[in-house]
């Protein structure tokens, strides 16, 4: 823009300047001021004459900027006006002045530094000061495009976190006004403002926070509004109330303490008889190893350390804490309510009589005998928004974004409450033992990616000194509500919380797998539909527990009776391998049991406790007969070697070796991408197998359209052989070098001869 600036010019005399050129006055000023002139008449006629005196405001210097944008502020630096007097229109006097005024055409005045807000052809300001003539300088504004201005919190709030009884304070709190448009370039502004005003809604009402008493627990938003230069702007940041004992257990992670939790033991007892004439034992030798004679030497602990993708699973045994962080997702702030917390928390850390099943804490108390013991404490909410721009819109949410979700929510945890880290790390792996995140967008079947219940990790390894977030949950708060679905809700009891999708995504954090099918054309399901990793229903089964360590077998080897109490009781579990199964032994002599192995587990099944409540939110009713339930293992780990899996025939071996890496490359899913040959390369022969596979005593082939009922269970009399029931093992041929063939009906190809009967059950 080279657009002159229009403005009269006065030229001074020869007495002021040094020249000779004729002084000449602006007639053509807007001032209303009236110019001083006077004359005056000598007594004597030779000398009379008439004397003219004017006073005029001259400028003898421009302001250093005269071209404007809108959205310039005025600034007049260096405009300097000088007072002058004219006598018979010589220069008598002239003092520069700063006592004049500036005002618009319309006499209203202008101020030092006030924003432009249109476009200008010619935009006139005069100067004036009473008893002198005025002046008048044009500016000339240009327009601009893109607009815009906002808010922005460039420091927090000192306290973000209260507990009931505190006061509000903002100290601390910086807000930042700017504003950003287009001429040539973009310009940008920003300055730190103090004139803001705080709001909050109190049930409903809103009030002014400032010296507020929180007597509730919960989330409140504090709100920020500034009347910008077009708009009222507005920004909020969440604070959250705790009570006492609730923010205790977040810090010092207390151990919650229930003594309604039910370890009621059923009296009744399992006698199986087991032959196998393939093996000869000496004189005195009864055939099996006892609970007390073995070890659980690998489990899922060792799998954790060593495993392909570096998921570090939460601890089975001991007291393992959880960060519970509950998230506000865009659009449902509304749901960060009082009885919404207390719902979440209750359903993790609640009296199991207090709730219509369990909590996710009486369950698995209840379930490893007592062996995990679930602490920890609940943040309150958590708005992603708040540290990273990305989860600002619903659209930010992928399954991308969800995983960075884990890592942002610890930080916030740490700088809001000053929790301790390395105390949420039970087992010092340098990642913190769990997270779990309830959001409170609604469940979307039809974008599991994102709005459904899963379990992942970040993949992320810490220090025991500097602990990160590795292993996380991440469900929907309507999961705990049973309003999840569209179909027929009628069957729905609407409990006031449900924890069964905690539970059985926390089995997941725990290192257990699915046990249905990821193939959703097929009714394929090996343990037809009655598990807590199947159908979120019933305690965990025996294989589970002896991945977790929490249970100890028995080892039959020969010819052999058992007794064992039923599955309310610890360690009454029967493990039966492939023959002439060959196990090490620790330096206590005890024989080391490998749970990575492929083997059949029986139990005794009895209704109670766990295993006596339905899931009405997935139409599931808990298995009403008792009996022994058995179950074909096929849980060989794979190792993965620069770009390959393989499955070595000794199991054993490979979790002792230090070489590769380890992955659970076998599954309940038969087809799709994850199946055995497609997502690890094995042979197609290998989508047959399953991790777990409940054979029915009925014959029948369990499927989602044949589930598991009181059939399945092998009551009083009933024998079981591998080729009476060879229907429900994948059978396989092999040609042997002497032309012979092998038929083998374990997925490893060893030979299985055990068979059993069930004796009694009394």
């Amino acid at each position: 823009m080279n657009k002159k600036t229009l403005f009269p010019i006065l030229i001074l005399s020869s007495f002021l300047a040094g020249c000779g050129i004729k002084i000449t006055t602006n007639t053509n000023s807007t001032s209303s001021n009236t110019p001083v002139t006077s004359s005056t008449t000598s007594s004597s006629a030779e000398e009379s004459s008439s004397v003219e005196v004017k006073k005029i405001l001259n400028i003898t210097k421009l302001p250093e900027k005269t071209d404007y944008y809108v959205y310039d502020r005025l600034d007049f630096t260096g405009l300097e006006v000088s007072a002058q007097t004219y006598t018979n229109n010589q220069l008598t006097e002239s003092q520069v002045i700063t006592d004049y005024s500036l005002t618009y055409a319309d006499g209203s005045a202008v101020q030092e530094g006030e924003m432009l807000m249109q476009a200008y052809d010619e935009l006139v300001i005069n100067i004036s000061k009473e008893g002198y003539e005025g002046n008048y300088i044009t500016f000339y504004v240009s327009d601009v495009t893109g607009f815009s201005e906002g808010l922005k919190i460039t420091s927090a709030a000192t306290t973000t976190n209260y507990i009931i009884g505190e006061t509000f304070s903002s100290e601390g709190l910086a807000v930042q006004y700017g504003y950003t448009y287009r001429k040539d370039k973009r310009q940008t502004f920003s300055e730190t403002i103090e004139d803001y005003t705080l709001s909050m809604v109190v049930d409903g009402n809103t009030i002014n926070p400032t010296n507020y008493v929180f007597t509730t627990q919960g989330s409140y938003t504090i709100n920020i509004s500034y009347q910008g230069i077009k708009d009222l702007l507005t920004i909020s940041y969440p604070i959250s109330v705790l009570n006492q004992t609730s923010y205790n257990s977040l810090i010092n992670l207390d151990k919650y303490e229930d003594n309604t939790i039910s370890f009621s033991k059923d009296t009744k007892k399992m006698t199986v008889t087991f032959t196998n004439n393939n093996v000869e034992l000496a004189t005195g030798d009864k055939g099996y190893y006892a609970p007390d004679e073995v070890v659980n030497e690998y489990n899922v602990a060792d799998y954790s350390a060593r495993n392909a993708t570096y998921w570090r699973y939460t601890p089975t045994t001991g007291e393992v804490p959880l960060l519970v962080v509950p998230v506000k997702t865009p659009g449902s702030q509304s749901k960060a309510t009082t009885e919404n917390w207390n719902m979440i928390n209750k359903a993790f850390f609640g009296n199991s009589a207090d709730l219509e099943f369990e909590s996710l804490h009486s369950y698995y108390y209840q379930s490893s005998y007592g062996q995990l013991d679930f602490k920890g404490g609940m943040t309150g909410y958590f708005d992603p928004s708040t540290v990273d721009a990305t989860y600002a819109n619903l659209t930010g949410y992928n399954a991308t974004s969800v995983n960075n979700l884990p890592q942002l929510a610890l930080d916030w945890a740490v700088e809001t409450y000053g929790i301790d880290p390395t105390k949420y790390d039970s087992n010092q792996d340098g990642c913190v033992d769990g997270i779990w995140l309830v959001y409170l967008e609604n469940v979307n079947q039809y974008n599991t990616d994102t709005w459904w219940a899963y379990t992942s990790t970040t993949t992320n390894v810490g220090t025991v000194a500097d602990p990160v977030a590795n292993c996380f949950a991440w469900c929907s708060i309507q999961f705990l509500n049973d309003t999840c679905f569209s179909y027929d809700s009628s069957y729905y009891a609407n409990h006031e919380c449900d924890a069964h999708v905690l539970i059985h995504e926390t089995g997941h954090m725990l290192g257990i797998a699915d046990y249905y099918s990821y193939n959703s054309s097929s009714y394929y399901d090996a343990v037809g539909k009655k598990d807590m990793m199947s159908n979120n229903i019933h305690d965990h089964n025996p294989y589970t527990k002896l991945f977790y360590g929490w249970v100890t077998p028995y080892i039959v080897y020969g010819s052999s009776t058992i007794t064992i109490e039923s599955c309310q009781s610890e360690n009454a579990v029967i493990v039966i391998p492939y023959d002439n199964k060959s196990y090490l032994k620790d330096a206590n002599g005890k024989v080391c049991f490998n749970v990575y192995d492929e083997y059949l587990v029986l139990d005794y099944f009895t209704p109670n406790n766990l295993n006596a409540a339905d899931y009405d939110c997935y139409g599931i009713n808990h298995l009403k007969g008792e009996g022994g339930r058995l179950y074909h293992v096929d849980a060989r780990m794979g190792r993965w070697l620069g770009g390959t899996f393989d499955l070595p025939d000794d199991s054993d071996t490979l979790m002792s070796s230090t070489l590769g890496s380890l992955y659970m490359v076998i599954s309940n899913t038969e087809g799709g991408s994850r199946c055995e040959s497609v997502a690890y390369g094995l042979d197609e022969s290998a989508d047959a197998w399953d991790e777990l596979r409940w054979i029915s005593a009925d014959g029948n082939y369990l499927s989602s359209n044949n589930t598991a009922s009181a059939s399945s269970l092998f009551k009083a009399n009933k024998t079981f052989s591998i080729n009476t029931f060879s229907s429900q093992f994948n059978k396989t041929t092999v040609k042997n070098d002497d032309n012979t063939t092998s038929t083998y009906y374990m997925d490893c190809l060893k030979p299985f001869s055990t068979s059993f009967k069930i004796d009694s059950i009394a």
